[in-house]
């Protein structure tokens, strides 16, 4: 991928491996989740890894099995700390538009290591209805339903959900600090991708605080829709992209699929290092 020149700059000079020049299965109802084989996204081998166990929001839920894993060895303590101190809530929505606002990072501070997490569901469960859509959330385990207060999962470069999700909220935190111009790269300088239980089948260029939504979806018998798809079983499965909340309108008749499994985010300008962000998830019921 090309960046422009900036002209006009005079540069020190950094490592031609960074830069050349300046560049300005299932969640079934009262069952535990199941876990789906063939995850394997392209895993970065983080030098340091924790598991831990995070429960949900009442003793009935049971617990989630978490790993964090990081080449930040101090960061991932903090994290870790951080999410111990959390319950996990799987809580019934009417749309994927996440409010930042109302979201909060596990950690103010950012990494340029960041952290990846691999999910394990298989002594968790709840009630999961058909025909609702439910957004999974974190929240401390002091607070109760009344307050309004949530966690979000922060700088992130990879995860596998340990099952499968309908819709996956990406929103970018990335940026690359030029040490020779002494200034952020922000603007198309990373990629993140998807992968559903066959492997890869979506991947998108992305900006710094920019907002990717990817949501998978079906349609009734003899309906078309003028998606990009890929198949799953006997299924033909769509899939949409909106980006900052604008994309193409959803067809009638379309049902949200749980057939994302896995992604990673990787810089479009220093191979050594993966792209993070903010990641939400959607699981239909």
């Amino acid at each position: 991928m090309k960046t422009s020149l900036i002209k006009g700059i005079v540069c020190l000079a950094i490592p031609t491996m960074l830069l050349s020049s300046c560049k300005k299965e299932e969640i079934k109802a009262n069952k535990p989740i199941i876990q789906t084989e063939n995850h394997d996204p392209e895993v970065r081998q983080d030098k340091f890894s924790k598991t831990i166990k995070i429960p949900g929001e009442s003793a009935k839920n049971g617990f989630v099995t978490l790993k964090v894993t990081s080449n930040d060895e101090a960061y991932l303590n903090k994290y870790v700390a951080k999410l111990e101190q959390m319950k996990i809530i799987l809580e019934e929505i009417t749309s994927s538009d996440s409010k930042k606002e109302d979201l909060h990072p596990i950690l103010e501070e950012e990494s340029s290591s960041s952290v990846g997490m691999f999910f394990d569901w298989t002594d968790f469960t709840f009630d999961r209805q058909k025909g609702k859509r439910y957004e999974f959330k974190i929240q401390d385990k002091v607070q109760t339903k009344s307050t309004v207060f949530f966690y979000s999962l922060s700088n992130v470069h990879q995860f596998d959900i340990g099952g499968t999700v309908a819709i996956v909220s990406i929103y970018s935190t990335y940026r690359y600090w030029n040490p020779g111009c002494l200034y952020y790269l922000r603007a198309n300088n990373c990629k993140w991708t998807l992968k559903n239980a066959s492997g890869e089948f979506f991947s998108e260029t992305m900006t710094y605080q920019n907002n990717l939504d990817v949501r998978c979806f079906k349609m009734p018998v003899g309906s078309y829709a003028s998606f990009p798809n890929f198949t799953s079983g006997a299924d033909i499965i769509y899939y949409r992209k909106a980006v900052n909340y604008v994309g193409p309108a959803m067809p009638s008749g379309y049902i949200d699929q749980d057939k994302i499994t896995s992604g990673y985010g990787s810089s479009l300008v220093d191979p050594f290092m993966p792209s993070y962000a903010t990641l939400s998830f959607y699981i239909e019921g």
